[in-house]
């Protein structure tokens, strides 16, 4: 999974190597695990990886994510990512959801997500997790923090 990680991160960096434009990226996770509930609930979902630029109105970004978790609850559960822009409440990328079983135990996931700024200001573009179990509500699913989550932006 690492490895794959590591594929996805450097391929994100093609376009930005290529073309001289802007990147910024995170890898400070903003939580180490989340808590299971009995169901997946997107309006549940908590930012694992948080990042805030400057932007002036019309300033086009891409921001991709990526989250890594690890399940040690001897069962399924099911998990999603969505990136948010934090300030103006708006999801800019479609929901990706997995199943983690227990076999599988480590899990990536990702998206890609596009924002337009409407005014000047300060945007905060997040990487929201949320998951859910019937079998192991109440039990923590573990966000891998050393293994390249991350939100990056850059700036068309």
């Amino acid at each position: 999974m690492k490895a794959i990680a590591l594929i996805i991160t450097i391929l994100m960096l093609i376009p930005s190597i290529c073309i001289g434009s802007e990147v910024y990226i995170t890898r400070d996770a903003l939580r180490s695990s989340i808590r299971i509930p009995s169901q997946m609930n997107m309006k549940e979902a908590k930012p694992i990886y948080r990042i805030s630029l400057e932007l002036s109105q019309g300033e086009q970004v891409m921001v991709y994510g990526c989250a890594n978790v690890t399940n040690d609850t001897g069962d399924n559960v099911g998990w999603g990512v969505v990136l948010k822009e934090t300030t103006t409440d708006k999801y800019i990328s479609p929901r990706q959801t997995r199943n983690v079983t227990p076999d599988t135990h480590h899990d990536s996931n990702s998206v890609v997500g596009y924002f337009e700024a409407p005014a000047d200001g300060t945007y905060t573009f997040a990487l929201m997790l949320w998951c859910g179990s019937t079998a192991v509500y109440g039990k923590y699913l573990t966000i891998d923090t050393n293994n390249f989550g991350q939100v990056m932006v850059q700036i068309l």
